[in-house]
């Protein structure tokens, strides 16, 4: 009897989890054995019903499962028999990278040169290239042995004839200084008298000094008439000669003008219309002057063109001649005017 109670209240405390597995509720076990008496009583006691056992009673209905409680999981359990191996053979696995390559190994001995193959085709001719600077010209080989005379060719046509040259009648006239005059009419003002030791034979000329703003230098004047024979088809030219003297001058630079004019009897001269002043002025240019010796003179010469076409049926002639300014090394000192001459080319009769 007294199991028995125990296996109740064993089997009360007890239920299965998911996993069917024996759950014991320890905190309701007691020893229900402290609370019960098994002994057998005396019959003497019965009336007393102290302890007399009755008729077994039904049993009652089976109590309500109590809740789940929650235990700690126990250990693993040991690892099981390997199981046999299964039959035929499972697919192959996914293939594993590639590992790292090794070191190159040392180059093994060359091997024999094989036999030549067998010439292939020639290819196209590339482009020519661009062609290189010309070389240098080598020396001039010697000269061959003149080859035999050929024969003379035939004689070409006569060309026309040309126009008839100047039958070379050319000619001159002068004005010496004292055919000239300056603005005051005076008679040359320059006369050298001991150029030629032992001689009373003076040499006269007229004064041209250098120019300046403040005075000017003078002018020279002259007057001439137009030789009929001259020919305006050919040129004419006008020569100024002068002197110069030792006098130590700075400088070496002289500049003059020539201005001219030509007229027909009745027509008017001046600057005041119907006139038209002078018909050109002809520069000379830089002319380079050197001092003579002490006692000496140096005798210079200068040419100019004139436009003979000017001078067509004209008759008479003017000419002044004047120093002009020289922008650097002018020459200092005064010049002397002596001559002046014009050449020209006569008609042919």
């Amino acid at each position: 009897m007294n199991k028995l109670a125990g296996f109740l209240v064993l089997l009360s405390s007890t239920s299965y989890g998911h996993n069917r597995s024996l759950v014991v509720r320890s905190a309701m076990i007691k020893k229900i054995s402290n609370n019960m008496n098994t002994q057998r009583c005396p019959q003497s006691a019965c009336s007393t019903n102290k302890c007399c056992k009755g008729p077994r009673g039904n049993r009652g209905p089976r109590g309500a499962t109590g809740a789940t409680g929650i235990g700690t999981t126990g250990p693993t359990g040991p690892t099981g028999a390997t199981g046999a191996t299964g039959s035929g053979s499972g697919p192959t696995g996914a293939t594993g990278p590639t590992g790292a390559t090794g070191a190159t190994g040392a180059t093994g001995p060359t091997g024999p040169t094989g036999p030549t193959g067998a010439t292939g085709v020639t290819g196209a001719t590339g482009a020519t290239g661009a062609t290189g600077p010309t070389g240098a010209t080598g020396p001039t080989g010697a000269t061959g042995a003149t080859g035999p005379t050929g024969n003379t060719g035939a004689t070409g046509p006569t060309g026309a004839t040309g126009a008839t040259g100047p039958s070379n009648l050319n000619d001159q006239l002068f004005i010496n200084a004292s055919m000239m005059y300056n603005e005051s009419a005076q008679n040359p003002t320059a006369s050298f008298i001991n150029v030629y030791a032992g001689s009373d034979n003076p040499l006269i000329a007229w004064f041209l000094d250098e120019p300046n703003v403040e005075n000017d230098t003078a002018t020279i004047g002259t007057q001439f008439v137009i030789p009929s024979e001259l020919d305006t088809t050919q040129p004419v030219t006008l020569t100024l000669h002068f002197f110069s003297a030792a006098v130590l001058s700075a400088g070496t630079i002289v500049n003059l003008d020539v201005s001219t004019d030509y007229k027909a009897a009745g027509e008017e001269l001046g600057s005041t219309a119907p006139a038209t002043g002078f018909a050109e002025t002809v520069p000379t240019g830089d002319v380079i002057i050197t001092d003579p010796t002490p006692n000496n003179l140096r005798y210079y010469t200068v040419t100019i063109s004139l436009n003979p076409l000017l001078m067509v049926g004209k008759t008479w002639g003017n000419v002044l001649t004047r120093r002009t300014q020289v922008a650097l090394d002018s020459y200092s000192g005064a010049i002397f005017l002596t001559e002046i001459s014009i050449q020209y080319t006569r008609v042919a009769s």
